[in-house]
């Protein structure tokens, strides 16, 4: 690309030799370039637009068209420089042929000056042998990692300063009468003392803010209506809690920003439309949302990156909505879940209560009628109650209220109730006044109690004690000397729901929630062959 460009110089570009080589240097350009990105593909509008401005620049090429096509060159080539991650001699080395072409052969024949054979040899030799020999030398380049194709900001301040430069010169040339060289000196001495103090006071200083601040209040006072529109999307997030209803709201808040005419969305639930279509159009497309704008021109490359972004968000917004309403239709789930499963351990326990009575009616039918009839008389009230109570929870689980009975006279009642199992019951320290919650006591001590009548039948001779105290609180243990609970299961028993082979599996999960309702807390105090307990504690007031 820059051969032909070096023939122009040597030829000069008023000449029929220069703009045919100047044409053969931008169609090089175009392969080159880093304007367009290599994917897009050209309208025949555009096509012809390019080659009709090239073919003009080419007719009336003289040495000022050259120099600001060249100050273009330098700020494509030193935008990107500049903020590169990695330096490359071979362009630092590119950037210097450029310079020195522009200041020291085309600047002094815009000033009507032509240099010494010393200085132009310079350009027109000892620069292109340079650049030559590092291109061989360079051999094939690597793209560099997160390499950006152009910084805009940073190429306009290098073309504006280049242009400074060599206008400059040319001005102070023509105003003192002096030779070009001589005020290019001066020019260049000018421009580093403006970039020195404007340096230091753009870094804020003794007590002075710096003209970065400044900067900086500009450029975000730049983004306003998209924070505006940000700040309200996250408002209406937190007010409105239906997927749909909030994806269609957030759509409306687009009228906001004074570049969108109108917006068409649509997602896999809905679609709709607000404000009006225009010939101009850009679409968007976050899974599950798809967003077109539309506006009264082409968007800029930033306003298609304001568009990108924005859909994004609202694109995240509307699935973590969703994802919401689905976390909360499984809470739902769950409550009716662990509902059930409560009231299912309920009945369970009730229904073993029932074939223990069962069997001591078997066993004591033909021994003491009159004993058993005490037994039965005893035992069904409480079960009638224990049933009534658990369908009163089933049709209205909110309205559950808590019925405290002595710790005594529910002791005594556990105790009747299981006189036939072969457990050693304990009590102790237990005073009059004190009470316990007779609902949760019983759920928990017969999910416990069962359990350990189960490992009995699994593996008999093992004892079952149960023991109730006051220690700092009403405290319930409830010990087996039979094997100890499995590893994998002993850590997550109380947690969450485990594998059960004769039962749901979440017997003690459930007991455990229920003693948190009532200020207990249910724990595996020990768990080793030939110990395994659990104990009931009364948190401390």
């Amino acid at each position: 690309m820059l051969a032909p460009l070096h023939g122009v110089l040597l030829a000069t570009p008023a000449s029929l030799a220069g703009k045919a080589l100047f044409l053969a240097h931008v169609g090089l350009f175009l392969l080159w370039q880093p304007l367009v990105s290599a994917e897009r593909e050209l309208s025949w509008r555009e096509s012809a637009t390019g080659l009709l401005m090239a073919g003009v620049v080419g007719w009336f090429l003289n040495w000022w068209l050259l120099a600001f096509w060249l100050a273009g060159l330098l700020a494509l080539f030193g935008g990107r420089q500049l903020v590169a991650r990695q330096t490359d001699w071979f362009r630092s080395l590119l950037l210097f042929y450029l310079l020195g072409t522009l200041l020291l052969w085309v600047g002094p024949h815009m000033a009507h000056e032509q240099p010494g054979n010393g200085v132009a040899s310079i350009p027109l030799y000892l620069l292109p042998c340079l650049v030559l020999l590092g291109g061989l030398l360079h051999g094939k380049r690597q793209q560099l990692l997160h390499e950006r194709a152009l910084d805009f900001v940073y190429s306009l301040l290098l073309f504006l300063l280049l242009t400074f430069i060599l206008l400059g010169s040319i001005a102070y040339s023509l105003a003192w009468q002096t030779s070009y060289f001589s005020a290019l000196m001066q020019t260049v001495l000018i421009a580093g003392t403006a970039i020195l103090a404007l340096s230091w006071l753009w870094r804020p200083h003794a007590g002075f803010h710096g003209i970065s601040l400044l900067f900086s209040s500009y450029l975000l006072s730049l983004g306003s209506p998209f924070e505006a529109w940000i700040s309200n999307l996250a408002s209406l997030a937190r007010r409105e809690s239906d997927a749909e209803s909030f994806l269609k709201l957030a759509c409306h808040e687009l009228n906001q920003l004074d570049w969108v005419i109108g917006a068409r969305w649509a997602s896999d639930t809905q679609q709709g439309m607000i404000g009006r279509e225009t010939g101009h159009s850009a679409d968007f497309c976050f899974p599950p949302l798809n967003l077109t704008l539309f506006s009264h021109g082409n968007l800029s490359p930033t306003l298609l990156l304001h568009g990108k972004l924005l859909t994004q968000v609202l694109s995240e917004y509307y699935l973590a909505k969703r994802r919401e309403q689905t976390l909360r239709a499984n809470a739902y789930t769950q409550a009716i879940h662990e509902t059930g499963a409560r009231l299912t351990h309920d009945i369970k326990n009730l229904l073993q209560i029932l074939k223990t009575l069962c069997s001591v009616t078997a066993a004591e039918q033909s021994d003491d009628p009159q004993a058993l009839a005490e037994l039965v008389r005893r035992q069904l009230p409480q079960i009638t109650q224990r049933l009534e109570d658990t369908l009163h929870k089933l049709k209205s689980p909110a309205e559950t209220t808590v019925e405290l009975a002595p710790a005594n006279l529910w002791f005594a009642q556990l105790q009747h109730r299981y006189q036939h199992q072969k457990i050693d019951f304990s009590i102790s320290k237990m005073r009059d006044a004190d009470s316990v919650p007779t609902a949760t006591f019983d759920c928990i001590a017969d999910n416990l109690l069962q359990n350990a009548l189960d490992k009995r039948n699994r593996e008999p001779g093992i004892a079952i004690r149960l023991s109730l105290f006051w220690r700092n609180g009403i405290c319930l243990e409830i010990c087996d000397t039979g094997s100890a609970i499995r590893d994998e299961i002993a850590g997550t028993v109380l947690s969450s729901p485990v594998p059960s082979d004769n039962g749901l599996g979440v017997g003690l999960y459930q007991a455990r929630q229920l003693a948190q309702q009532q200020g207990y807390r249910l724990e595996m105090q020990e768990n080793r062959n030939g110990s395994v307990r659990f104990g009931i504690i009364q948190n401390p007031v």
